[in-house]
């Protein structure tokens, strides 16, 4: 893994040993944790039933989400979620991979992910892999950052599209496609520009209507903590925002505005004057939200 601290930034890179995140990775992952094992002991390998690369894959992913931290000390979130006796222990329901979405980008553990959804994302729709490169390589060198090479992030960029979207490749065959963790969100898709000697890819921006208003709610909530009110433009511009990292257009969050306006007597949709906010947030509390998200 590649990591380098200065004063302006943190940077990790690697630690996926190329592997996309499976689905059953972060419930094995939990699993194996919360009985106080450490995914360096020597019988790791046993008792995760698979190899040595993909141990320090799931090792990867399980702080890449927010699972648990470098301490090892795991996120009481993912306690609620993936115990045996939790919201959604096999992430059977689709608000708790829109909470792993947000959770990697947030925790900027894996740094590809927050640069590509806050920065990246604002910079292009339609975009080769390239591009990609080259706009990263230009962040790392502003900030001083040299401990990376191009294969690096290269990998990086392979493995960050592999978890939202189909290769189609002959190197990755279709189970690996089908057990990446996020391609159900949709949230990148192929481009075909026959033009083009590389791949285009697409950030598919939408209104997001099978987002669950309670999880965006729940996001809303984290981000602007004991904010009373929040407006349309923070939700849209704002590091980590909905609008960047779940690619919602405007249309999109206003409806999730009303909705939530319509489900919550304490919060009120305005729109005045063109300014579009939406009031009585300090009020709620998001456990309580997601709580009540899951047992509907």
């Amino acid at each position: 893994m590649i990591k380098e601290k200065n004063k302006k930034t943190k940077y990790i890179f690697s630690g996926h040993e190329t592997f996309s995140c499976r689905a059953y990775w972060p419930k094995k992952g939990y699993d194996f944790l919360i009985k106080e094992n450490k995914f360096s002991d020597k019988d790791s390998l046993v008792k995760l039933g698979v190899g040595k690369n993909m141990v320090s894959s799931i090792n990867h992913w399980v702080k890449s989400f927010g699972i648990v931290n470098n301490e090892g000390r795991l996120f009481s979130l993912w306690r609620t979620i993936l115990d045996n006796k939790g919201y959604d222990p096999y992430l059977e329901n689709k608000g708790t991979l829109w909470l792993l979405h947000y959770y990697i980008v947030k925790t900027n553990y894996a740094s590809i992910y927050n640069e590509f959804f806050n920065s990246f994302r604002k910079e292009k729709v339609e975009f080769v892999k390239s591009q990609l490169i080259k706009f990263i390589v230009s962040k790392l060198e502003l900030d001083g950052f040299k401990n990376f090479t191009l294969n690096t992030l290269d990998k990086d960029i392979n493995v960050l599209l592999r978890n939202y979207c189909f290769s189609n490749t002959i190197k990755h065959n279709l189970e690996d496609d089908l057990s990446s963790l996020l391609i159900e969100l949709e949230l990148i898709e192929k481009v075909d520009v026959t033009s083009s000697s590389e791949q285009y890819y697409s950030f598919n921006v939408s209104d997001r209507a099978d987002l669950p208003w309670q999880i965006f709610l729940y996001i809303v909530l984290d981000l602007f903590n004991k904010e009373t009110t929040v407006d349309l433009h923070s939700l849209e511009t704002q590091v980590n925002a909905p609008g960047l990292l779940f690619c919602m257009n405007k249309v999109g969050i206003v409806n999730k505005m009303q909705e939530i306006s319509d489900n919550i007597l304490d919060v009120v949709y305005k729109n005045d004057a063109g300014i579009i906010t939406i009031s009585g947030l300090d009020k709620l509390d998001k456990n309580k939200i997601l709580a009540e998200y899951y047992a509907a």
